[in-house]
């Protein structure tokens, strides 16, 4: 999983989008936002895996993800443009889940932690103060856990397993268990009928 997370960083791929959020409510903690952009209107929020690379902790009871992460505000105008750039520091505790449809990898956010530790605005605003910012976002923060659980519920990582496997005796998350540091996939495999039943278990 490690070496999934440094490549879809490399690639700039670890990042996801939250649409549809009030520009009111970010004109709490920008306080020209409005003036410059208009009340009532949409933003969109990305994240953005910036600067260091992520780490991934996997216990059986947690998987915590860390990284460094770009939220960028986008210009309500404009969605295509940024509008501020916040830097901060994240963890994310995962419970993830394998969808047997597909097999692919997704997770329930169970608690967020973010910390702001820069700012930049891309439009004529006041000094900002990063402590403000930083106090003002992490009172909204329910408001970004239910987005990014909606974001990562249904955007899955896409597993390396191969065809041929039954996962119905495996009741529990269809054979899928968290170990120290790995994640287990536990699967029967379909044999020819002259073959005995045989078992099957791949490591991520």
């Amino acid at each position: 999983m490690q070496s999934a997370l440094t490549a879809y960083h490399k690639a700039e791929l670890l990042r996801f989008v939250m649409p549809e959020i009030n520009a009111d409510l970010i004109n709490i903690m920008f306080d020209n936002f409005n003036n410059i952009f208009g009340s009532g209107k949409k933003v969109t929020l990305e994240f953005r895996s910036k600067g260091n690379l992520p780490t991934i902790k996997i216990t059986p009871d947690a998987t915590l993800l860390s990284l460094s992460a770009e939220l960028a505000i986008m210009n309500p105008l404009n969605p295509t443009l940024d509008a501020l750039r916040l830097q901060t520091l994240l963890t994310l505790d995962l419970q993830p889940a394998l969808q047997p449809l597909d097999l692919s990898l997704t997770a329930t956010l169970k608690n967020l932690t973010l910390k702001v530790t820069g700012v930049t605005a891309l439009y004529k605003q006041d000094k900002l103060s990063v402590e403000r910012v930083d106090t003002t976002i992490n009172a909204f923060l329910e408001n970004l856990k239910k987005g990014v659980n909606e974001v990562i519920q249904h955007r899955g990582l896409k597993l390396p397993i191969p065809e041929g496997l039954e996962f119905e005796k495996y009741s529990k998350n269809h054979g899928f268990e968290a170990r120290e540091g790995y994640y287990v996939l536990k699967a029967d495999a379909k044999l020819e009928p002259d073959d005995e039943d045989d078992n099957f278990q791949t490591f991520l």
